[in-house]
């Protein structure tokens, strides 16, 4: 399966009954679920949620940039990768949102330190256990 596949499973809703039955009873009261997707390897964040109205934007990336008419808008300056399209409905009926921005405190740009803090829920290796 290729990560666009994957994608638009979870855009249908088809991989919610394949998460773990003990995500909790607050999920289960609630009918709410919460599904990270790490998509590690080679996934662009800035050609994938893109911020169209930043000039660094195609400054910085004037040969892969991504086009307007290649995206569709999701307001507040950002635009998602035309390839996405399939979760426009979900955006729509507020079933799924697009964060930004995420981290931990005193990051130091490390990908794999970032990966680690991800896996094991800490910020520093110390607190593994």
């Amino acid at each position: 399966m290729n990560r666009r596949d994957l994608i638009n499973f979870l855009a249908a809703g088809i991989a919610i009954p394949l998460a773990p039955i003990s995500i909790s009873a607050a999920s289960i009261k609630s009918g709410k679920r919460l599904i990270l997707v790490e998509l590690s390897g080679a996934n662009d964040g800035l050609n994938t949620v893109i911020p169209i109205k930043d000039e660094r934007y195609g400054e910085l990336r004037p040969r892969i940039k991504i086009d307007r008419s290649k995206a569709f808008n999701l307001g507040n300056g950002l635009v998602l990768n035309s390839a996405m399209r399939s979760l426009d409905g979900a955006l729509q009926a507020g079933d799924l949102a697009i964060m930004q921005g995420l981290g931990y405190p005193g990051q130091n740009r490390s990908h794999f330190k970032s990966i680690a803090c991800l896996l094991y829920t800490s910020p520093s290796p110390r607190d593994r256990g």
